[in-house]
């Protein structure tokens, strides 16, 4: 578990390197290279918790007198338009 959340999250895209001071230019490119030369640039698979939600409390938008007898939610995915089940949905 350690050596997948290093290679997904330790990367060349989640890493910043900062020099200050009288740093020779040349020498601190080749002492960084030789450091973190070896990191892959992106993520072997996703971030964890980074899928997005289909259905959020934000699409009840219904304001109901009797939303507190029944406070259930129930979704679909309905086919698009140009579907042939549009209709019969």
């Amino acid at each position: 578990m350690l050596r997948a959340f290093r290679a997904d999250n330790y990367t060349g895209s989640n890493m910043v390197v900062v020099g200050t001071g009288s740093v020779d230019h040349e020498t601190f490119v080749g002492q960084v290279s030789e450091a973190f030369g070896t990191i892959a640039s992106e993520g072997v698979s996703d971030p964890a918790n980074s899928e997005k939600c289909v259905y959020v409390p934000a699409l009840l938008m219904m304001r109901d007198d009797e939303m507190y007898n029944a406070n259930v939610g129930v979704f679909f995915d309905a086919p698009g338009v140009n579907d042939p089940d549009y209709y019969t949905f």
